[in-house]
């Protein structure tokens, strides 16, 4: 699981890295759904929305406690061997507040999207679904499969204190208007993706303490650790379906501001970012890096277990990660038994941004961190086969109950076993956070967000981290955070491909991994690059990008209103 659980756990947010404009690593996530979903009714509104309200946990006196199911991922954070997805500690608390009993099926983190799909093409949906996979989700709700949800959640304080106005905007179906999930709050955590350093006590073995200022620099190192540790692999990477570049094989592109699959927005006109001259000193960079051994041999190919055992044994100095990520891979390092012993000195943190930005970049803010959505693409919805929605809507609120939210950052047994209270402050104990026995039940934070409970979270890092190696981490985590907001949101909120822009998708970063990864391994020449190049501007820029240069210009006041401020550069 990755980022978003935990930034040694590499797939609890791929979700929103796979769909981020402002990332280079993810799943394809854009297949076609065309599926017909039997018996819907096309109701979308709800059965009663006043009669749902809760603010307490206590069912009513007179109300039937009755059975439903729920679809549910783990996240990457599967159950531990002898925990009842359904009848647990946990889940007991959501079961309580709706006064329901859940079957709950959960697929395996790798199997989800293939079980969501046949679950929606079957028509046969549980009471409740949690998905991530919006793209897949929302043209089925349009076509009947899933209710509005805007009633119920206008009549209930509960998750309106979780999930804010804002948030529900944000979720929106841009095409039909209609608000068919509850989402994931994501606006507790540092924001932002950097440069992330896994070796940074080779900075000062190896470099006196200094951080390298520029990419030329950088280099020098890579060549200063290579020759230090000849078994150094310095920069790898791990492929995700038709994502190539992602991990250490987005570094170089993120400095030059040109991740290969992104795009920017010069002078008011989206342009891609692999028509960029960034772009193409970026792949002449990693060219030579490959040809003198700095990069590795197989990062077109590695899987994510192959990195991993790189990262681990084979001194991998740096990738792209966000910043919600560092701290818990920095805990994870120095408590995970299964590690070598040379993993407990490692020290995970951000690179500080390069000072001396590549002279080819057109404005240093293209390369510069920016803020994420409120909200991620997980959320919760309810279908229009559900017989009894406003239990179901209970379900939801139970995602929301504060209970839950205190059992999950804090602990279920509470103080004197996962917190002591000193000097009027909660001391977590080692029974909570990154490697605990309870640390899985984070995937069941649905609507607060996987990065919540911070103050709990930095807590438990200060006693695993030590004073100054936790000062050092959110050091580096707080310069990302602030260039961050300072730059706004990175995406396009509300925008949405449809037909052949999301349907040529796959085809767009299919036709770039090749030539990039041709050039880089030498196969092309560079003039052979600039051609295929151009071949895919022909082929690809006006059915991908035309529609969301539409969607930009209709738009554009509405979203520098929003904060999305990289439109306006």
């Amino acid at each position: 699981m990755q980022d978003e659980l935990g930034g040694f756990i590499i797939k609890g947010r791929l979700d929103e890295l796979r769909k981020s404009k402002r990332f280079a690593i993810g799943f394809a996530l854009l297949l076609v759904v065309s599926i017909i979903v039997s018996g819907c009714t096309g109701n979308n509104g709800p059965n009663n929305p006043d009669s749902v309200v809760n603010e307490g946990n206590e069912p009513n006196a007179d109300e039937p406690r009755v059975s439903m199911t729920m679809f549910m991922g783990d996240s990457g954070l599967p159950h531990p061997d002898g925990v009842d997805p359904s009848n647990n500690k946990f889940i007991n608390i959501v079961e309580d507040y709706a006064n329901v009993d859940l079957e709950i099926d959960i697929p395996s983190y790798a199997d989800f999207q293939t079980r969501f799909n046949l679950m929606t093409a079957s028509g046969d949906m549980t009471d409740i679904v949690h998905s991530w996979l919006p793209d897949e989700a929302y043209p089925l709700a349009r076509q009947g499969a899933f209710i509005d949800l805007k009633s119920y959640y206008d009549n209930s304080p509960q998750v309106q204190k979780y999930i804010t106005p804002e948030m529900m905007e944000f979720a929106k179906d841009p095409v039909s208007g209609n608000y068919w999930r509850i989402p994931m709050a994501w606006d507790k955590g540092p924001q932002g993706s950097g440069v992330h350093m896994m070796r940074g006590e080779l900075i000062d073995q190896y470099n006196n303490g200094v951080w390298p200022t520029s990419v030329e620099e950088w280099i020098e190192f890579f060549r200063v650790v290579k020759r230090e540790v000849p078994d150094a692999i310095i920069l790898s990477n791990s492929v995700a379906g038709d994502y190539v570049f992602g991990n250490g094989g987005g570094v170089i592109y993120y400095w030059y501001g040109a991740l290969p699959y992104q795009w920017r927005v010069e002078d008011g006109e989206i342009i891609p970012n692999v028509l960029t001259p960034e772009f193409r000193e970026a792949t002449q960079v990693m060219r030579d890096l490959y040809a003198e051994g700095l990069l590795d041999k197989e990062f077109a190919t590695n899987d994510d277990q192959t990195y991993n055992e790189r990262v681990i044994n084979n001194t991998v100095l740096l990738q792209v990660m966000s910043a919600d990520n560092i701290a818990a891979g920095a805990s994870y390092y120095k408590t995970e038994p299964t590690l070598p012993p040379h993993a407990k000195d490692v020290k995970w943190l951000f690179a500080p941004p390069l000072s001396s930005p590549p002279s080819v970049l057109r404005d240093p803010r293209y390369a510069e961190a920016k803020s994420g959505l409120p909200i991620i693409t997980h959320g919760l919805y309810i279908p229009e086969s559900t017989q009894d929605k406003d239990r179901a809507w209970r379900v939801i609120e139970g995602f929301a109950s504060d209970e839950l939210y205190e059992a999950l950052f804090w602990g279920y047994e509470g103080e004197g076993v996962t917190y002591n209270t000193v000097d009027g402050q909660r001391v977590p104990t080692d029974k909570i956070g990154t490697g605990s026995e309870d640390y899985w039940s984070l995937h069941l934070a649905l609507l607060f967000g996987f990065v919540d409970g911070q103050e709990s979270k930095q807590a438990a890092n200060l006693t695993v981290l030590g004073e100054d190696y936790h000062k050092e981490v959110y050091d580096s985590i707080e310069v990302i955070d602030q260039q961050a907001r300072a730059n706004g949101i990175g995406d396009l909120p509300g925008y949405a491909a449809e037909g052949d822009a999301l349907l040529q998708a796959p085809e767009s970063r299919l036709a770039i991994n090749s030539f990039a990864v041709e050039a880089i391994m030498g196969r092309i020449s560079m003039e052979e690059f600039d051609q295929r190049v151009q071949q895919w501007e022909q082929q690809f820029r006006e059915v991908i990008y035309g529609p969301m240069q539409a969607y930009l210009d209709a738009n554009k006041d509405e979203l520098l209103a929003q904060g999305v401020q990289h439109i306006g550069w």
